[in-house]
């Protein structure tokens, strides 16, 4: 078996899907909430539809978790169900139906998010830090199938993300897409047992001025620049997105490699990341260093 068909295994691998909506990622300036927790206990029960009842006809609770007002950006996105972008009777409608009918639930998702200006209340899932960023250069380039355009990829930064492990944990529905700045990022092994996950990054980028997040569950080969620009945008105006100073970044940096193709530099590279990083995939690094061959 060549190393181009175990690459494909591992992609399809990938791509099993995991059942988690638009998941936030940790910044230290935001508060982790649970989406529609009105009464800020952590939990999302019937006590919050009725706190968000008292909200819109009684003026209470005097104090809100997120800012000074319910048109406070803050409280908005934790209370608003529907997406509106606006906190009013409907959400809470929506609210009861996915208590008592389980119905679709919050727009945000079930799971905690970072959210700008509350308090913590719950721990969030997502990026939780970067490990080590290996730039390289290609003698020959590859075609990069984790977008709609295919470009070809003559040099990258492959990089190793510490994540939550119940976020890459497989499951029935279509996983988070990961992304980086404008670019999209493929998920090289799953993670779900070590935490952490590696990845190829098509552009050497500098992380210390771009946004890393998982955005809303998609096939990344459907995903073009329009929908990266929706997704960074949606990211950057809610705050959930992982950002490290160019101080973390440099002491993450490997010097530079050049390798042939991308078959080498799985083999030579990536394979010691995941031994190091993620060993309970040992079966996926011997994969990536089995001899090529041809037909």
């Amino acid at each position: 078996m060549n190393l181009a068909w175990n690459m494909w295994l591992s992609r399809i691998a990938l791509l099993t899907y995991a059942a988690l909506l638009s998941l936030a990622l940790p910044a230290s300036a935001h508060g982790g909430q649970i989406p529609g927790d009105c009464n800020q206990d952590g939990e999302r029960d019937l006590s919050d539809a009725i706190c968000l009842f008292q909200l819109l006809f009684l003026s209470t609770p005097s104090a809100l978790p997120c800012g000074e007002s319910p048109v406070d950006p803050g409280n908005v996105l934790l209370l608003d169900w529907n997406g509106d972008e606006r906190i009013d009777i409907s959400d809470g409608i929506k609210m009861l139906q996915s208590i008592f009918l389980g119905t679709s639930g919050h727009v945000l998702g079930e799971d905690c998010v970072q959210i700008a200006d509350c308090p913590e209340t719950c721990a969030t899932q997502g990026v939780i830090d970067i490990e080590r960023i290996q730039p390289f250069q290609l003698e020959q380039s590859f075609q990069y199938d984790w977008r709609r355009d295919q470009p070809d990829v003559r040099s990258g930064l492959l990089v190793v993300f510490k994540v939550d492990p119940d976020l890459v944990t497989p499951r029935n529905a279509l996983e988070p897409v990961l992304y980086a700045g404008n670019q999209t990022v493929q998920r090289l092994n799953q993670g779900h047992e070590s935490g952490f996950v590696i990845g190829i990054i098509p552009e050497q980028i500098d992380l210390s001025n771009e946004p890393v997040w998982f955005g809303a569950p998609n096939l990344p080969e459907r995903i073009d620049a329009e929908v990266i620009a929706s997704e960074r945008a949606e990211a950057e105006r809610s705050g959930i997105f992982l950002a490290l100073n160019s101080t973390d970044i440099q002491r993450r940096t490997q010097d530079p490699v050049v390798a042939s193709d991308l078959t080498t530099l799985l083999r030579e590279q990536a394979a010691k990341l995941l031994l190091e990083f993620s060993p309970q995939e040992k079966r996926l690094a011997d994969a990536w260093r089995l001899p090529e061959t041809t037909p």
